[in-house]
This record gives C-alpha cells, sequence and structure tokens, in this order.
C-alpha cells in the first residue's frame, strides 16, 4: 500500500502497468545499503538557505506543478533562497520526476541550458 502510495503521488499520471512495479520498489527500499543510507541521513545533508544562496548563477529550477512528493512550500524556499538571476520554470503535466515522465525533454532542456552557459 506504502509503495501505491507512493507511485501514485510521485508522477503526473501513473501508467496502468505501475502496480506490477510495486513490490520491485518494495524490494529496492528494503535493501541494507538503502535502509543505511536513509537512516544516516541528518538535517545537515539537506540545502539550507546560507548553502544555496552561494551557489553561481546562471541555475534553473525545475518544478512540477503536480509535485506531491515535495510540498509547495518548497519552491517558495526555492524562490527566496537561490541568487538573483535563477530561472524558475514550473511544469504543466509533470510531477516529482520530469526524468521518468519527459525524459526526452528534460534531456533536450538540459542540453540547452549547459549551451547557454
Amino acid at each position: 500500500a506504502d509503495a501505491r502510495r507512493f507511485f501514485s503521488e510521485l508522477l503526473h499520471a501513473p501508467p496502468f502497468y505501475l502496480r506490477a512495479l510495486e513490490s520491485g520498489l518494495v524490494a529496492q527500499l528494503s535493501r541494507p545499503v538503502v535502509r543505511r543510507f536513509l537512516a544516516s541521513l541528518d538535517r545537515a545533508d539537506f540545502f539550507t538557505e546560507e548553502r544555496l544562496r552561494a551557489l553561481a548563477v546562471p541555475a534553473t529550477v525545475l518544478w512540477g506543478k503536480s509535485d506531491r512528493i515535495l510540498p509547495r512550500s518548497g519552491l517558495a524556499f526555492y524562490r527566496r533562497a537561490l541568487p538573483e538571476g535563477t530561472v524558475f520554470e514550473e511544469l504543466e503535466g509533470v510531477g516529482h520526476s520530469p526524468h521518468i515522465e519527459r525524459p526526452g525533454w528534460l534531456a533536450e532542456r538540459l542540453v540547452s541550458a549547459y549551451h547557454r552557459r
């Protein structure tokens, strides 16, 4: 049930076959190396406003409008903390994982952003 909920929140429109992947997700998350990694996370591992302000621009943040993993307040945090000049793009029809939902588009977007530098 947790895997089903996770997948339904991860993607804008989960495909019908996702149920077939649920047991695989549970198996992967149950692996000792993954459990140790998750248990080792600490608040110090996450971004702070100070760390984000130190990033060099140009920077681009892609945010799926259907993201149900990160709260909408997270976007406000990044808008407040990232340096002036950061580009924010909110994507229609995309959840938390544009690399899964729109991989071709994302690859083109990343290459395009890299070449504009």
